[in-house]
């Protein structure tokens, strides 16, 4: 696993984890998929996770915060 830290990400970024946990349904994890498209060339996507939630989905113990 990498850990990238920044100052500050983008509002936007913020709003569709925000927006995916409104909309969630009981028991369902809320994720952001964020696709790059270019002509010609295959689709690449991340998934975007609130890490508290994620650490609490893979119980204690999965990820080393150090």
């Amino acid at each position: 696993m990498q850990v990238k830290t920044r100052k500050e990400l983008p509002a936007w970024l913020w709003a569709a984890v925000d927006q995916a946990e409104r909309d969630a349904c009981a028991g369902e994890r809320p994720a952001v998929v964020l696709s790059e498209v270019t002509q010609g060339t295959r689709a690449r996507r991340l998934v975007v996770l609130d890490f508290d939630a994620w650490v609490t989905g893979i119980g204690a113990g999965g990820v080393d915060e150090h």
